[in-house]
């Protein structure tokens, strides 16, 4: 191949631009570094990650399926929590694909959005006894309820057996 490609931004079509940066300011913890009634950018590690209003400039767009942003995290469990006390969908429930724990929600705007980390990353976070949790005391009511398990740990001298060393 005589060229190269690569990729440094995507954009989604949006209805209400206002409505979705207020949603993606405060999913991703940061202000648009742009923000405008048509085009809005959100630069996340040198990534542009941009909003655009297909209506105000005469375009119309198919709503939710025409892509799919991946963010990756390193505590998909926060992120999962902070996507529901948004009140957001969870349309993919947390599950391991490969070596990523991966999830998908719906944005403010009907797109969906997967969430995923490299499980090197993470204590295997998979709840409700699916998980392939690593700690050797099966018969532990906590067994394979992370949240449970990292709520109970915190009042003790001993992290999870998935955070030790």
């Amino acid at each position: 191949m005589d060229y190269q490609i690569s990729i440094h931004s995507l954009y989604i079509c949006v209805k209400d631009m206002e409505r979705a940066v207020r949603f993606y300011e405060e999913f991703l913890g940061q202000k648009a570094d742009t923000h405008d009634p048509v085009f809005s950018v959100f630069s996340i590690g040198g990534f542009r990650y941009c909003l655009f209003q297909p209506d105000l400039m005469g375009e119309t767009a198919v709503w939710g399926d025409n892509c799919l942003p991946s963010f990756e995290t390193n505590n998909i469990e926060s992120v999962r929590k902070k996507v529901i006390e948004m009140g957001r969908p969870i349309v993919f429930p947390l599950k391991q694909i490969g070596d990523n724990l991966v999830f998908e929600f719906t944005d403010s705007e009907g797109n969906d959005i997967e969430v995923y980390s490299p499980l090197a990353q993470e204590p295997l976070l998979l709840e409700s006894g699916t998980t392939q949790c690593p700690c050797k005391r099966v018969k532990c009511p906590r067994h394979g309820k992370c949240t449970e398990c990292m709520e109970h740990h915190s009042t003790k001298k001993r992290p999870p057996y998935c955070k030790r060393k």
